[in-house]
């Protein structure tokens, strides 16, 4: 009876130790859908084209890709290709994407602005952006907190 009890107390806590590592992730979500404090965040910073970051929290940050503004005469920005990357040795975690330009403005499946959530999988020292393989600042930083 008690080798039952001490094996499904091992099979508990190894299954605890299973969930509670962190898995760094990112999704894409529609604007309309986050939840207000991010909306009011976008709406803060939607007249700034650049990368916006909102910090939720210790485990969740939100990013902002804005192009929507267009000077008339100007090429409208458009992003594709986000992307995530641990940089170990100097515990930074890197946000890539790709920016482009493009004439036609009227084209609805180009994307002018992104937002990703992201879950964190640690406290990184560094969050660095980098634009088409350039490394860009941050526009805005903003915490929950």
């Amino acid at each position: 009876m008690s080798r039952i009890i001490v094996s499904i107390m091992s099979i508990l806590l190894l299954l605890l130790m299973g969930c509670s590592e962190k898995e760094l992730s990112y999704t894409e979500i529609n604007i309309k859908d986050a939840k207000e404090k991010v909306r009011e965040f976008i709406k803060e910073t939607e007249d700034l084209n650049g990368t916006h970051l909102y910090y939720k929290n210790d485990q969740v940050v939100y990013v902002f890709l804005n192009g929507i503004n267009v000077t008339q005469g100007d090429e409208a920005i458009y992003f594709e290709d986000f992307n995530l990357n641990v940089d170990e040795e100097n515990d930074a975690l890197e946000l890539s994407y790709t920016q482009n330009k493009t004439e036609d403005y009227s084209n609805k499946e180009l994307n002018h602005q992104l937002l990703y959530k992201v879950v964190l999988d640690k406290k990184y020292d560094t969050l660095v952006a980098f634009q088409n393989g350039e490394r860009v600042p941050f526009g805005t930083v903003t915490s929950a907190d």
